[in-house]
């Protein structure tokens, strides 16, 4: 969620950004949520996991995330 343009994320597994650069849109509130994705290869074994904070908007806003999602496909 982000009130005004977001900023850029990425996901990391292992130390390695598996998804690249991915923006929070402006969902219009810091409460109104909306669902950002990226397919992902992984190898089997445990995975570390690590969301990483890229850059803030030129308003300043990051984003507000409320969960991360890992799902078999």
């Amino acid at each position: 969620a982000a009130s005004g343009a977001g900023g850029r994320v990425h996901v990391e597994f292992n130390g390695d950004d598996k998804t690249g650069a991915m923006t929070i849109p402006n969902t219009g509130g810091w409460q109104s949520w909306t669902t950002i994705s990226a397919p992902v290869t992984l190898v089997a074994g445990t995975q570390q996991m690590r969301l990483v904070v890229d850059a803030a908007s030129s308003s300043g806003v990051v984003g507000n995330v409320n969960r991360v999602s890992v799902i078999a496909q």
